[in-house]
């Protein structure tokens, strides 16, 4: 077996007095439009049913350059995916205020400006929309018909008295049509 070498140990020698002076490292941040980096600016964003009250939710904190596909597939999901054709209202449910069908589109695209986050967000609604679903099912798409209503007459034994399986009962007071509430007869 060989002998191992010694290792570890002071160093001893070295170069004394040099040092390295550096220069005070200067450096300009660039302003961020000049690098083309859009600057990320946030709403409150409340979605509205039109129809439904109890569907309808609020993100906080939403940056405006969230596309409006992923605000769609997010109704979408709430609606448990049967949904098709969402259609998307700024502000007011009226023709004139319908987001393009463009679902690439970005909040800012469709007019939707936002604040730097830590100013205070304004508060954008959007009401949504859909068609109902269109089946080929002959049993969902044929109309409903009209039923009369008819009363059933009770078949029920009516007579002085009613004999169950816990005795005798009477018909006197207390007893509807022959059947005792739950008076037991006396005698």
């Amino acid at each position: 077996m060989p002998k191992k070498k010694k290792t570890g140990g002071k160093k001893k020698g070295g170069k004394k007095g040099l040092k390295t002076v550096l220069s005070t490292f200067e450096y300009d941040m660039p302003d961020v439009a000049e690098l083309g980096v859009q600057q990320v600016r946030y709403v409150s964003l409340t979605v509205k049913m039109v129809e439904l009250v109890h569907l309808n939710f609020e993100w906080e904190l939403v940056p405006t350059l969230v596309t409006i596909a992923s605000i769609k597939d997010s109704i979408r999901a709430r609606h448990g995916g049967t949904v098709q054709e969402v259609l998307l209202y700024k502000n007011l449910v009226a023709p004139h205020n319908l987001i393009s069908s463009d679902n690439s589109a970005t909040l800012t695209e469709v007019g939707i400006e936002g604040v730097s986050q830590g100013e205070e967000l304004p508060k954008i609604t959007l009401f949504y929309d859909f068609p109902p679903l269109e089946v080929d099912c002959p049993l969902l798409n044929d109309p409903p018909y009209e039923v009369e209503p008819r009363f059933l007459e009770p078949e029920i034994p009516v007579g002085p008295a009613v004999k169950h399986q816990a005795g005798k009962y009477s018909t006197g007071k207390g007893s509807v049509l022959g059947i005792s509430l739950g008076t037991p007869a006396r005698g």
